[in-house]
């Protein structure tokens, strides 16, 4: 019992480490109405557009990942949505994203 338990944590480890050493220390600059962002319906749309830069920015600085490159891209999309939304400091905003985040 314990040997497929610890072979499976061995795999795990093994596929998250990519994603855990890779470096999401890059700045980008994303595209948004302000002023639609303002707004819960404008917000919600301008989400969609900034999350849609940030996958594909992310997705592109772990292409090169044999293995784990869906964590990384995953964890790299939910750290720099955190860092973005922060930023941007938008209250509307702020709520779709802490929304999304919930559920």
């Amino acid at each position: 019992m314990k040997r497929p338990l610890i072979a499976a944590a061995l795999v795990a480890a093994f596929l998250a480490a990519p994603a855990l050493a890779a470096s999401n220390d890059f700045e980008m600059a994303v595209t948004f109405d302000r002023a639609n962002a303002e707004t819960p319906e404008g917000a919600s749309v301008e989400y969609r557009k900034i999350r849609a830069e940030v996958v594909e920015r992310c997705a592109a600085e772990h292409a090169n990942f044999q293995v784990g490159q869906d964590l990384a891209t995953t964890l790299c999309t939910a750290q720099t949505m955190n860092k973005a939304i922060s930023a941007i400091n938008i209250p509307a905003l702020t709520e779709v994203h802490a929304a999304r985040m919930a559920g």
